[in-house]
């Protein structure tokens, strides 16, 4: 099983494991849905589990 760093691009995981970057996308979206679903079944709402906006870094600076 290969091992990834903390913070990954697709593309690093992509090529670990063999993939385009577009399915390790559809990967991540399909695993997201089922999350989302089991949290949902439970009660939660999706104001409760939708993440925050990722935190890009661009020259040096973290925007968001």
């Amino acid at each position: 099983m290969p091992r990834f760093e903390p913070y990954c691009t697709l593309e690093q995981v992509a090529i670990q494991l063999g993939v385009t970057r577009q399915r390790v996308e559809q990967i991540e979206k399909e695993a997201l849905r089922k999350v989302r679903a089991a949290l949902e079944a439970k009660g939660y709402s999706i104001e409760d589990i939708e993440p925050e906006p990722r935190t890009t870094r661009v020259r040096g600076d973290y925007t968001r």
